[in-house]
């Protein structure tokens, strides 16, 4: 798995440039990049076919790994309630 800006650099793309290919502001990618937020799934899909990568791949873009199996909250359903 590498990060946004390592599968960004290997493309030979500036943050602008990948804005454009995406469809993505620029201050989003910068953000994402930086950990200051995290992209939403539409903006992780955009990014993953701009640079020909799977979300997967991608540490900044992958699905979290945290959630009802692991014991705490989906990020889709919410918390988890009811029996443990």
């Amino acid at each position: 798995m590498i990060s946004l800006r390592e599968a960004r650099d290997q493309q030979g793309l500036s943050v602008e440039q990948l804005a454009e290919a995406s469809r993505v502001e620029p201050a989003t990618i910068a953000s994402v990049e930086s950990g200051e937020k995290r992209a939403s799934t539409v903006v992780a899909m955009k990014l993953s076919k701009a640079l020909g990568k799977p979300m997967s791949e991608i540490k900044e873009l992958a699905p979290q790994t945290t959630g009802v199996l692991g014991g705490g909250a989906d990020p889709l359903l919410g918390p988890r309630v009811g029996p443990r």
